[in-house]
C-alpha cells in the first residue's frame, strides 16, 4: 500500500525531521510615541551625527536625453531617485511620472540612513521605462564625508548632478521613539538577540546579536510563556529593564536598558 506523504510534509513545515533546522518564533520589540513632557524635559538621549533623516524633495530634468533624444514615448520622464552606499542600494522614492520637474515630499519618499565620514553615498536620478526595460540614467552625483553641516537640519539640500539635473533633498533631526530596539528569538529556556538597532536603549546597554537573555528584571525566561516574555522586553518603553545576559558561554552578567530614545536607522 502507497503511504501518504501528507504527515510528512506537515512535521517538515514545523522543522522536524532529519536534516530540518528548528524554527523558533522571532519577535521586534514594541516602540511608542515618546510623550510631550518627556521630549521637553531634555533627558533623552540625542540621535548619533552620522543618522540623518534625509527625504526626496523635488528634481529638475533637462528636457532632452544626453544624446538629444526626448524622453520615453511622450517627451516626459517618470522619474524617481536612488540612494546607494558603499555600493549598495538602500533607498528608491516613488515613481512620479511625465514630468521635468516632481516634487516628492511624502513620508514615503524619506528614510533614516547613517552616513558616516567614511562612507560613499551616491544618489542618482533615473527614468523608469517599464518593467521590461531598464530604467534611463538621467545624472548622478557622489557624497563623501558624510552630509555636509550646512546640509543637517536645515530643510533644503540641493545637489547638482553631473548631467544637468538637480535634486533637492529635505534634511531634518532623526525621529525618536521609546522602545528596546531588538529583534529576538524565543527559545523556551532563554531569548536569543538575533538584531541589536545602531541607535537604541539596548545598544546603549552594551547588548551584542547572539546574547541571551536569561532572566527579565529577576523572572526566568523558562518561567514565562512567550507572549510574557514579549510584554516583559517592551516595558523598555514605559521603565527601565534588567536583564540577565550571557554571552558565548561566559558566566550571566546584568545589564539594564534604560526607557529612553529609540533611533530606527538603516
Amino acid at each position: 500500500m502507497r503511504r501518504s506523504l501528507l504527515p510528512i510534509l506537515a512535521l517538515s513545515s514545523l522543522g522536524i525531521g532529519a536534516g530540518c533546522a528548528a524554527i523558533f518564533p522571532r519577535h521586534t520589540t514594541a516602540s511608542r510615541e515618546i510623550p510631550p513632557a518627556m521630549l521637553e524635559s531634555g533627558g533623552l538621549s540625542p540621535p548619533p551625527d552620522t543618522l540623518h533623516h534625509l527625504g526626496v524633495a523635488s528634481a529638475e530634468c533637462p528636457q532632452l536625453t544626453r544624446d538629444g533624444r526626448p524622453w520615453d514615448g511622450d517627451g516626459r520622464p517618470d522619474l524617481y531617485v536612488v540612494f546607494i552606499r558603499n555600493g549598495q542600494e538602500v533607498f528608491r522614492s516613488r515613481t512620479i511620472e511625465n514630468n521635468f520637474a516632481p516634487s516628492w515630499d511624502s513620508a514615503a519618499d524619506a528614510i533614516e540612513l547613517f552616513v558616516r565620514p567614511e562612507d560613499t553615498l551616491r544618489v542618482e536620478l533615473r527614468d523608469d521605462d517599464g518593467a521590461l526595460a531598464p530604467s534611463d540614467f538621467v545624472g548622478m552625483v557622489e557624497l563623501r564625508g558624510g552630509v555636509p553641516s550646512e546640509a543637517r537640519d536645515a530643510g533644503r539640500w540641493q545637489l547638482r548632478l553631473e548631467g544637468g539635473a538637480t535634486v533637492f533633498l529635505s534634511s531634518r533631526p532623526p525621529r525618536a521613539r521609546l522602545g528596546m530596539g531588538v529583534t529576538f528569538e524565543y527559545r523556551i529556556d532563554y531569548a536569543v538577540l538575533v538584531e541589536v538597532s545602531e541607535a537604541s536603549p539596548a545598544a546603549s546597554a552594551g547588548l551584542r546579536v547572539g546574547d541571551r537573555i536569561l532572566r527579565v528584571n529577576g523572572t526566568d525566561v523558562s518561567r514565562l510563556s512567550e507572549l510574557e516574555v514579549r510584554q516583559a522586553l517592551d516595558r523598555v518603553m514605559m521603565s527601565d529593564v534588567t536583564l540577565a545576559i550571557q554571552r558565548s558561554g561566559s558566566a550571566a552578567f546584568e545589564a539594564t536598558v534604560r526607557s529612553d530614545a529609540l533611533y530606527n536607522g538603516r
